[in-house]
């Protein structure tokens, strides 16, 4: 690949649903120093690329509570086919790193590069960071809500006296003492 430079062009998070931290993507590009870091066409492909990148990611259930940083490094070539990926940083945990290796076999086919970039293969870096928690899925979000709408009903329906009030707080002031 020639001697190449590093283009920090795309810092990408997740969609922000209240008590998630997404893994957020930040695409670190290399790019030959020949050539391409200033052309705006080669700026928008690299946003297009780790933004690519991004929406293909998923958090492994079985790291929740985890976090590290991994670097993938990748091979393209022009038609935006996968070549190779390789760990090149590792998180330290298992399943983060195969998540890693799985968001960038996901995100195959890349978008291709455009005309302006003549290398018949293009290499990058992608560090992914993780930050603990899994998204909600759409399904248990769902779920979530409803049950959320089903508690409010019940509520509403259900007579409160003071008396319950006062029980309520004399519960939560025997439980959770200067919370």
């Amino acid at each position: 690949m020639g001697n190449l430079v590093a283009v920090k062009h795309a810092k990408l998070r997740g969609p922000s649903i209240a008590h998630s931290r997404a893994s957020v993507i930040r695409a670190t590009i290399l790019v030959p120093t020949s050539s391409y870091a200033d052309k705006p066409a080669a700026k928008a492909w690299i946003q297009r690329l780790a933004a690519h990148i991004e929406s293909n990611k998923v958090f492994p259930p079985e790291a929740t509570g985890q976090t590290g940083e991994a670097k993938v490094r990748v091979a393209i070539d022009r038609s935006g086919k996968l070549i190779s990926r390789v760990l090149i940083e590792s998180t330290g945990s298992p399943p983060l790193d195969a998540a890693a290796l799985a968001i960038v076999e996901r995100a195959a086919p890349f978008p291709e590069p455009p005309p302006e970039v003549k290398e018949d293969m293009l290499g990058f870096i992608v560090p992914i960071v993780f930050r603990g928690y899994p998204q909600p899925s759409p399904e248990n979000e769902k779920r979530l809500q409803s049950w959320i709408e089903d508690q409010a009903k019940e509520n509403a329906k259900a007579p409160r006296s003071d008396k319950d009030d006062a029980r309520l707080n004399s519960t939560l002031r025997s439980i959770c003492r200067g919370c």
